[in-house]
């Protein structure tokens, strides 16, 4: 071929071969959208995203609803309903996340200040590892009848021992096991607070030398499938949303479908 018509050749092409480039650079695949990132020394994945990495230049969400991690302060904070939690681990194998009460996990006595409570629409749901304990924080002197002036009746029979921590010549507290909500309710008039906690395991406080150990401990949820996710992850997906409208998108190696990755 003469070298003028190779040259005109080639220019004829040029435009075709930066058409491709351009898209090959530009294309995104499944990882792009849904990365793997950390948060300290968690491992934040699909799906769980952080938030300080969302809404993405898609202006698109990769992840279930209510599962955004936030990072802002180096460590992995989770928001429920009724409080936002550090997350101390992710088993993304068994689906299980360990939390623990922010204000608890900072507090060398800690003395938790509020019931612990989970979206009944969200798919994360209560380990059955978890033990529900009701909490009397500083309670005073009833004025009826008792042992030693103070609620609830040192009884081994429904109660634990004093958390000394806690306690002082004017208040006292007090840990109940969840049987005993009868007991919690008989002394909360004479009390300041009385909540119902999680944990992942049994309170013990023997001297209450491992009771701030115990509660830090913290408790377990499970997560399932989110209902409208099972098409998109059944093709190899990942569930995500807009950020402007809330719409619900799949995420797929060839870019986002509005149900799945086969649509």
């Amino acid at each position: 071929m003469p070298l003028h018509h190779r040259h005109l050749l080639l220019f004829l092409l040029l435009p075709f071969f930066f058409f491709f480039f351009i898209a090959a650079i530009s294309a995104k695949n499944l990882s792009d959208y849904c990365p793997q990132t950390r948060c300290g020394s968690l491992i934040v994945k699909y799906p769980f995203y952080l938030e300080s990495t969302a809404p993405s230049s898609s202006q698109s969400i990769c992840g279930y609803e209510g599962f955004g991690i936030n990072c802002s302060t180096g460590n992995p904070i989770l928001t429920l309903p009724s409080d936002v939690y550090l997350v101390k681990s992710i088993d993304y194998n068994s689906k299980k996340l360990s939390l623990v009460d922010t204000e608890i996990g900072f507090n060398l006595c800690p003395a938790p200040g509020h019931n612990v409570s989970l979206d009944p629409n969200s798919t994360l749901k209560w380990d059955p590892v978890n033990t529900h304990y009701f909490f009397l924080i500083n309670c005073t002197k009833n004025q009826s009848p008792s042992s030693n002036g103070y609620p609830p009746p040192t009884s081994s029979e429904y109660t634990l021992p004093m958390i000394n921590c806690l306690s002082n010549q004017y208040y006292r507290s007090y840990v109940l096991p969840p049987d005993k909500a009868s007991v919690s309710a008989q002394w909360l008039p004479v009390c300041n607070r009385s909540v119902l906690v999680p944990f992942a395991g049994v309170v013990s406080i023997p001297d209450n030398g491992g009771f701030p150990m115990t509660v830090k401990s913290g408790f377990m949820l499970d997560w399932s499938q989110a209902a409208l996710c099972s098409g998109c992850e059944a093709t190899q997906g990942c569930c995500g949303r807009k950020t402007t409208t809330g719409q619900f998108v799949c995420f797929c190696n060839d870019g986002l479908h509005d149900k799945n990755c086969k649509d």
